[in-house]
């Protein structure tokens, strides 16, 4: 959530208020699910949004015998007639409306249906959000309901490249994950067969100390002991698996180690 005490400390020292656009996104997105679970079926509610700010699109019509359109109920027409409409509703609008579908599709809606004309109301509402922020109008029935019309070719164009950038994004995201955690594993890896090579450097050492001690007590056993050593190319005292390295010889009397198997 957005700190409110440092907009205030912010505010007392005569500085702008510095807030990150990722707490504002995110203070958007958390008042809309609040709006969502109050008003479960949006698209209802975008109908009634759209009543409320122009009464005087429910009227009711019927035609006359020259083939003239005319109001049906007078009395309707009287109470829509008195009823405020357009940009005069939205400071008494129910909250959620902005909460739910964002102030710059609302506030669009509020605008005189004549200046569409040859404008396309859901490009103004995109622009308006990416420019001043918010929520932009997303492709469902309910913000058709909201601003009364369809979108145009380019809207629809919009949201089919910002679809394909969400999935590139979400591929790319990913193969991150996965080369993230292929290197986890490699480096965990690496780390055991460091640790099994230092055992096995050290267990080398010990077992050639052990000789050692146990040639200068027991000779024979300590020559079987050591015909038995690692097949390893090379041990860390310098043996092989046919030779002594030069301290082992000195103990067995010879640098051959076959002669350990006869």
């Amino acid at each position: 959530m957005i700190s409110t005490g440092n907009i205030r400390d912010a505010s007392r020292a005569g500085q702008p208020a510095a807030v990150r656009e990722d707490d504002v996104t995110r203070l958007l997105h958390e008042r809309r699910t609040e709006a969502s679970a109050r008003q479960p079926d949006a698209l209802t509610f975008a109908q009634q949004v759209r009543r409320t700010i122009w009464p005087d699109e429910d009227l009711d019509m019927v035609v006359l015998a020259d083939g003239r359109e005319d109001i049906a109920n007078p009395d309707q027409a009287r109470r829509v007639i008195s009823s405020p409409r357009g940009r005069d509703t939205l400071r008494t609008l129910n909250s959620d409306a902005v909460a739910l579908f964002g102030r710059a599709a609302v506030e669009t809606a509020a605008i005189p249906r004549d200046t569409w004309r040859t404008h396309c109301r859901w490009c103004y509402a995109d622009a308006s959000a990416r420019a001043l922020g918010g929520l932009r109008p997303a492709d469902s029935p309910a913000y058709v309901a909201l601003l009364g019309a369809q979108p145009c070719p380019r809207d629809r164009e919009r949201w089919a490249a910002e679809d394909r950038e969400r999935r590139l994004a979400r591929g790319r995201a990913q193969a991150d994950r996965l080369d993230a955690a292929l290197e986890a594993e490699q480096s965990r890896v690496r780390q055991e067969f460091r640790a099994a090579e230092d055992a096995l450097g050290t267990a080398s050492r010990r077992r050639t100390e052990a000789i050692r001690r146990l040639a200068s007590v027991d000779p024979a056993t300590a020559l079987t002991a050591a015909a038995r050593s690692t097949r390893g190319a090379v041990m860390a005292c310098g043996c092989t698996r046919t030779r002594y390295c030069d301290g082992h010889a000195a103990v067995f009397g010879t640098h051959d180690r076959t002669q350990a198997y006869r």
